[in-house]
């Protein structure tokens, strides 16, 4: 064989061994590459699963916390805790994986979609332990945002057939909270109303009794104005009918005042305490008016302590059981203002 033969098959044998060698270490190279991310995908893979199925089976859980298909408020509080625990747990596994570009949207909704569910969690605890809360009413808003918020990051996710659903799983818990917690609100709001009534109905009578306290009287001073002649009976008489009207305006006024169900004892109270006194000064107008009659029938001008005594005997005892009634109903009133005026 002619040397330059030889030299050009030695070259080409050359070229072939580097090319083989070549595809040999690109083979080994790429099967050694998509080997490690396979084995790689896979561990997060079964890390994720780990996860899912540690949130799937924790909200499950939650039909635990019914009796009769109610939410058991002292069992809620006791393992509600636990709850979120678990969910914590969940998501500090989860922040420890690496989902490299593959399942970054994957894993960003697991992780969105954890936030709000354990959020929710926690405010549906919150609205249990605060029942009589103020703001209760936008508690159970934000209850319901978490909610819808972690079943929308979590219907984002889908990896080899796994899948995160708080609807799903928790949803005979979480149906049966909602309507307990609006029952709460309504009662929220019932005593809020009640409440307010109550107010109402306090302000007018605690204006109708400083009202009141001017024109309660026993007219002694003007009954003596007139035995003394510096009045007459006639003028008595005309100011115990300008009395008997201003009570009778009064009592008009308050009966027209709404009554919440809660007020009526202390309603009929004051009702009464008007009308007794009403009573008291017809009765007593008619006693002066007996009074005038015979004082200008006998010499003297004057009656005896016993004619008088007998004269206003009942108009005496229609005061003294106006006075029992208005004491009772201060009573009455002082104590029910401490207990439903806060």
């Amino acid at each position: 064989m002619k040397p330059k033969k030889k030299k050009e098959k030695m070259t080409l044998m050359a070229i072939i061994i580097t090319t083989f060698s070549a595809l040999i270490l690109a083979g080994v190279f790429f099967g050694t590459y998509y080997y490690v991310t396979d084995q790689s995908l896979n561990s997060y893979e079964r890390s994720v699963r780990e996860v899912v199925d540690t949130i799937n089976t924790t909200n499950k859980s939650t039909k635990s916390l019914l009796k009769d298909n109610v939410p058991d408020p002292e069992t809620c509080r006791k393992k509600l805790p636990e709850i979120i625990n678990n969910l914590k747990d969940a998501k500090t596994q989860l922040d420890g994986l690496i989902p490299g570009d593959t399942f970054k949207l994957q894993h960003n909704a697991i992780k969105d979609g954890l936030n709000s569910n354990l959020t929710m969690y926690n405010q549906i605890l919150n609205i249990l332990q605060n029942p009589n809360s103020k703001d209760i009413s936008s508690s159970i808003q934000d209850f319901t945002k978490y909610r819808d918020d972690s079943e929308n990051s979590y219907s984002q996710f889908g990896m080899k057939g796994m899948s995160i659903s708080v609807l799903n799983n928790a949803n005979d818990f979480l149906k049966a909270f909602e309507l307990y917690a609006n029952q709460l609100a309504k009662a929220q709001r019932d005593a809020d109303i009640k409440a307010s009534q109550t107010l109402d109905f306090c302000t007018k009578a605690d204006e109708l009794v400083a009202k009141f306290i001017p024109i309660k009287t026993d007219f002694s001073t003007e009954l003596n104005n007139a035995r003394n002649k510096s009045d007459t009976y006639d003028d008595l008489i005309t100011l115990a009918n300008s009395y008997m009207q201003k009570n009778s305006d009064l009592e008009k006024d308050f009966l027209k005042t709404s009554v919440p169900e809660n007020c009526k004892t202390v309603k009929d109270s004051l009702k009464a305490v008007f009308g007794g006194y009403d009573t008291y000064i017809q009765s007593f107008i008619l006693a002066v008016g007996q009074e005038r009659d015979q004082a200008a029938q006998v010499t003297t001008g004057t009656l005896t302590e016993d004619q008088l005594k007998q004269i206003y005997s009942d108009s005496s005892n229609q005061y003294l059981n106006v006075q029992d009634k208005y004491d009772g109903f201060l009573n009455m009133y002082t104590t029910f203002k401490a207990t439903n005026i806060k």
